[in-house]
């Protein structure tokens, strides 16, 4: 019963504010937004529909055992703060391209939005992972009760947005409740259910994190320099692809970050 009204409320909080953008917004707006939220999602769900159908059946032996758990779920988080940070760099800096080569020139008016909502692919692989964990410990009360609060602030949010009267506006405060539905979502599976400390979890992940900001950084100062051609979309995208991968690679090799994971690895295979 927890896990259907779970799944419920979580279907209800997704879908609320593309009901709310048809009905205030109308249907060019709703079509633009749709777009761009539609091409955020997608390495989200492809990446993590690999990963969340073998977490349950494969943690749920060690239901009793906690700390066991904790420390596996730790290493898939390194890994998918690192592919989820990643994926926000190439989406972010890449949104007008990525735009143009998919949908083509006529839906630039998503740019924007799919730019915002890019930023919050990395929060979103992270807790995406949260629910196999609470079933795995037995706990989907706790679940539920998560799914309740950022319901709250995710309603208020995505009202927030639609009163501004843009689906711009509307991409930011669905971004922002993307971020309160990971910090939610987590404190609950920390704090009440593993009875961990969320600060020193968040520890283990800020240094991902923190390689993301800088690598964006260096990113926009390099690009402000205009290096990029002015006709030539698909060039630009390699361009700064390239750039990207080369910049977030040597930082998390120089931060120990790719190190750690690899270390990780062997553990977990011995």
């Amino acid at each position: 019963m927890y896990q259907f009204c779970y799944q419920f409320v979580n279907y209800f909080s997704r879908s609320l504010d593309n009901i709310l953008a048809g009905k205030f917004l109308g249907n060019a707006a709703l079509g633009y937004y749709d777009k761009a939220y539609k091409l955020m999602i997608y390495p989200i769900n492809n990446f993590t529909a690999v990963i969340n159908p073998v977490l349950h059946p494969i943690l749920s032996e060690y239901q009793n055992d906690k700390k066991y758990i904790y420390t596996k779920y730790i290493k898939l988080v390194k890994v998918l703060a690192l592919v989820g940070c990643y994926c926000t760099l190439i989406c972010y800096f890449n949104a007008d391209e990525i735009i143009r080569i998919v949908y083509g020139d006529m839906w630039e008016g998503c740019v924007f939005s799919f730019k915002v909502l890019s930023l919050s692919i990395a929060s979103q692989m992270v807790s995406s992972s949260a629910g196999s964990i609470y079933q795995s410990l037995g706990l989907t009360k706790v679940m539920f009760q998560s799914g309740m609060c950022y319901m709250v602030s995710t309603v208020v949010l995505i009202i927030l947005g639609i009163s501004r009267g843009n689906i711009n506006s509307l991409a930011i405060c669905v971004s922002v409740s993307l971020f309160v539905k990971f910090f939610v979502e987590l404190y609950f599976l920390i704090c009440k259910c593993f009875r961990f400390n969320l600060v020193k979890f968040l520890k283990e992940v800020f240094p991902t994190f923190a390689v993301s900001i800088i690598t964006g950084f260096i990113i926009t100062v390099f690009l402000s320099a205009g290096f990029l051609s002015p006709t030539n979309t698909f060039v630009n995208f390699l361009f700064k692809s390239v750039l990207i991968s080369g910049v977030y690679l040597c930082l998390s090799f120089a931060s120990g970050i790719l190190k750690d994971i690899h270390i990780l690895h062997k553990k977990s295979q011995r």
